[in-house]
């Protein structure tokens, strides 16, 4: 380690007392600018990137929280010494907008857009995922940066078209207007998986109540308890459908299981599809998934026949 850091100072001293040089002669020469005022910044220009290719360099290797605070670290620095700038000069080239006012808005609002992304990771990294709504936050969180970035910008150009309105009040107004439709979108949906499956989830409960005397006294397989059932309708237009087979697990087991679920589809005794998942339940709590019907070969005139069935099989994380 300590010849590494030795090797990359000796480096950092080659750009410094040689390669900065060379350029600051020519754009000294070029700007008819003081030689020492222009190696200085080039040294700067230089030593940055370079600084944060190291830091990259010596990042831990592993998923843990120090190396996710080297990525996102990066990341910010990243961004605040090479995108910004970019988007401060087209501001100031397009919208007349002072360069340092394009930089630091541009800034808050990359960084912001940053941060939402980061929570949203965290949360599907930790035990708050097993939770069907923090997985719908999370969601939220995660939409939010595009809608800001990519969907509000032509909403607003075309309100700003037919209300005569400043671009900046229209923007402000389109992020709100479909931020606010995303999040009664989000609840919509949570609130109604939510209804769907706690039936199946107290089901399982009492399923599993009858059945703890006789099941393995340690983690089993047989403690991992799943309902399948099929869920939406065939559309009269074909291509359009939401029919799937919508499952429901939940780990009774006091570890958490990683493996894989084979949901098939049967028709008259025959398996005419079959899907894999991976799934992953931690200890004690419950998880949803579905598969299109599509998937398993199902169709509208066989959809009421169809009968579906599980095969499962893991391991437990100790």
């Amino acid at each position: 380690m300590i010849f590494e850091l030795v090797g990359l100072g000796i480096i950092a001293i080659i750009l410094v007392i040689i390669i900065a040089p060379i350029i600051a002669l020519f754009f000294s020469w070029i700007g008819k600018m003081p030689f020492k005022t222009v190696w200085k910044r080039t040294s700067i220009v230089l030593l940055i990137p370079y600084l944060l290719f190291i830091s990259l360099a010596l990042a831990p290797d592993d998923e843990g929280p120090l190396s996710t605070a080297f990525d996102i670290g990066f990341i910010t620095a990243f961004i605040i010494i090479f995108i910004t700038p970019i988007i401060a000069l087209f501001l100031k080239w397009i919208f007349k907008t002072p360069f340092k006012y394009g930089w630091i808005s541009s800034s808050v609002i990359l960084l912001g857009a940053l941060t939402l992304l980061s929570i949203s990771f965290a949360i599907d990294a930790s035990d708050l995922s097993s939770s069907l709504a923090w997985q719908n936050i999370a969601g939220v969180l995660s939409i939010i940066p595009f809608i800001i970035l990519l969907g509000a910008p032509p909403l607003a150009l075309l309100l700003k078209l037919t209300k005569n309105e400043s671009y900046k009040k229209m923007w402000k107004f389109s992020s709100i207007f479909l931020i606010g439709a995303s999040i009664i979108l989000f609840l919509t949906v949570t609130i109604g998986l939510y209804f769907d499956e706690q039936p199946l989830v107290e089901e399982m409960d009492e399923k599993f109540e009858q059945r703890k005397d006789e099941l393995p006294k340690g983690n089993s397989i047989d403690k991992i308890f799943i309902e399948v059932e099929k869920s939406g309708q065939f559309n009269w237009r074909r291509r359009r459908t939401n029919a799937s087979a919508s499952m429901v697990f939940k780990n009774y087991n006091n570890a958490d299981f990683k493996g894989t679920v084979i949901i098939y589809a049967i028709l008259n005794k025959e398996i005419i599809g079959a899907k894999e998942l991976n799934i992953e339940i931690d200890s004690q709590s419950e998880e949803s998934d579905y598969v299109p019907a599509k998937r398993l070969n199902i169709n509208k005139k066989i959809w009421d026949d169809v009968e579906l069935d599980y095969s499962i099989e893991g391991e437990f994380k100790s």
